[in-house]
């Protein structure tokens, strides 16, 4: 487990919390902030796994069903399952936690608080375990993760402005607001 990974956990569960406290009866808003706590939970899970079997880790790197996730860390560990009841219980539906980004879903107030507040218990959890290893203050941990996202590939824009295309769109005189 790295920095960094905490760190990408930390900042998901920061989010969702911010949006949640926020926006309380923003039905948007409240499914923004469900979508980064099933984040959180899925890359703390993929996490966990990864700390315990690399092997393991790397059959599941690009999974997204919280139920196979929460099967490959009951190997890790026996009894996994059962200390996440709540995770167990509605793995299916965070699943589909993606849909909330483009409100094909939506979900409740009083779901979106036991995600969130389910996530933090996870990463607390996560976090424990990785103090308990490297023995790194918080402030330690985000300066080691900051060093790592520096050394990951950079996104970059296009160093000169793109020049405007040489055509200019047309529109019909004859077209009115109501033919549509």
């Amino acid at each position: 487990m790295t920095a960094q990974e905490i760190e990408v956990i930390r900042t998901d569960i920061t989010i969702a919390e911010k949006i949640f406290y926020a926006n309380k009866n923003d039905t948007f808003m409240l499914n923004e902030s469900a979508y980064h706590s099933g984040q959180a939970i899925e890359k703390s899970l993929k996490a966990f796994i990864k700390d315990r079997d690399i092997n393991l880790y790397k059959l599941v790197s690009n999974v997204h069903s919280i139920e196979s996730l929460l099967v490959k860390a009951e190997i890790c560990e026996k009894g996994f399952i059962k200390n996440h009841e709540f995770l167990a219980a509605n793995a299916e539906e965070l699943s589909k936690f993606n849909a909330l980004r483009y409100g094909i879903k939506h979900i409740l107030k009083n779901e979106t608080y036991q995600t969130l507040q389910a996530a933090k218990n996870l990463y607390r959890e996560i976090e424990k375990q990785y103090i308990e290893e490297k023995g790194s203050a918080i402030e330690d941990r985000h300066s080691e993760a900051e060093k790592q996202i520096r050394n990951t590939e950079r996104i970059q824009f296009y160093k000169k402005p793109m020049k405007p295309t040489a055509h200019k769109i047309r529109i019909d005189p004859e077209f009115e607001r109501d033919d549509f």
